[in-house]
């Protein structure tokens, strides 16, 4: 357990690694870049290249401010090896899958505005959006495929006051509401391919979000009243 901890903090180093090296691409950027693109792959705002040393820097931010706390932690708390283990593993685990999330969309939006720039072709029609959608959907799914494993803690997980009464509460709430947040996933993966140029794309996948946080809460209540029983 100690080792795979030790690797989740590699990952992490290597990620801001990797987006500091991404404020390089400013270098050889134009000083104005493609941004935001209409439904139909047209560039709709274009913005200062400055504008992504705040991107870079934002996962940079994220994951020293996680290992940050993790530090401080250890330092007030007198915790035992695997309480430790068991509040630092789901934070560690969640800040890579947000800063993977968060690189591959700045580097998608850099590699979608570099292309036109460099070859004179018109931007593709999957436009951001899409891939915005079906990268959360990814997210979404490995998160859920995760939650059934996240042990009781203090720091970390889908928290309210019934899903924390008690352990019993807790396991059943991560196990039901890791499998729905898989599905709605998968849902957003799908619908990300299928709704190519949908104008309302962005109006769904905001009512998708939130069926899938209402639900979770309808499921941790579920959950409760079961211990109770």
């Amino acid at each position: 357990m100690e080792e795979e901890m030790k690797t989740r903090n590699r990952l992490v180093d290597c990620l801001i690694i990797i987006s500091l090296l991404g404020l390089l691409t400013i270098i050889f950027m134009p000083t104005m870049f493609p941004m935001q693109y209409t439904s139909n792959g047209e560039v709709s705002r274009w913005g200062n290249k400055n504008e992504f040393f705040i991107y870079w820097l934002i996962p940079v931010v994220f994951g020293i401010v996680s290992k940050a706390s993790i530090a401080c932690r250890r330092k007030k708390q007198r915790l035992s090896a695997s309480e430790y283990l068991r509040n630092e593993k789901p934070l560690l685990t969640s800040t890579i899958f947000f800063m993977l999330f968060f690189d591959i969309i700045i580097g998608y939006i850099i590699i979608r505005g570099f292309v036109p720039l460099s070859t004179g072709t018109p931007p593709s029609s999957f436009h951001f959006i899409n891939v915005s959608i079906g990268m959360t959907g990814i997210l979404l799914a490995a998160a859920g495929n995760y939650m059934p494993k996240v042990e009781y803690n203090s720091m970390i997980g889908f928290k309210n006051t019934w899903s924390t009464a008690n352990e019993r509460s807790w396991q059943l709430t991560h196990r039901w509401v890791g499998r729905l947040i898989v599905f709605f996933g998968f849902a957003l993966i799908v619908f990300a391919v299928l709704s190519v140029n949908q104008p309302f794309s962005g109006v769904l996948f905001l009512t998708i979000v939130l069926l899938l946080v209402a639900f979770s809460f309808v499921l941790s209540y579920i959950a409760y009243q079961k211990t109770k029983q």
